[in-house]
């Protein structure tokens, strides 16, 4: 192939790139998929011949993921398990009036409010029970100002 011709094909890839961002990654899920077994070598390949490449790739992988491990690890200990049991067990009426407020969300008895009741602020919101024989009557509140109102005790 000369090289005017491969610089004719330089010209119109980059010019179909502009005009469909997603059309490389759709060609290259095709190709995927006509040639798992060859790409498959060739990553092998690629990682034999760079692996402080593969090392660095990893150590960002898993520094990003690392955090979330740790909290969902902590959310399965016998020990937080056990004290959740205990707290809803003191306190039935908070865990009922969570649990019918959340599935008046799902099937839209409860609408979802876009603002905080408080600062007006746009973000996602907290319910907040004032009264837990009312569970349908829920305060939105941005996270700031939900644990405000309970370090301070007033809406």
């Amino acid at each position: 192939m000369s090289i005017a011709i491969a610089e004719q094909r330089k010209r119109w890839k980059t010019k179909y790139l502009r005009l469909h961002p997603d059309g490389d990654r759709i060609s290259r899920r095709k190709y995927y998929q006509r040639n798992k077994q060859k790409c498959y070598l060739a990553t092998l390949k690629w990682k034999k011949e760079h692996p402080e490449k593969e090392r660095e790739y990893y150590k960002k992988y898993y520094g990003k993921v690392k955090a979330k491990r740790l909290k969902d690890r902590y959310y399965t200990t016998e020990k937080y398990l056990k004290w959740k049991r205990d707290y809803n067990a003191r306190f039935p009426e908070k865990r009922i009036a969570i649990n019918k407020a959340n599935q008046a969300v799902i099937y839209r008895r409860l609408k979802i409010e876009k603002q905080c009741q408080k600062c007006k602020k746009i973000t996602k919101l907290q319910k907040h029970h004032s009264d837990y024989s009312k569970p349908l009557q829920v305060d939105w509140l941005c996270p700031s100002c939900h644990k405000q109102l309970h370090l301070n005790g007033r809406l």
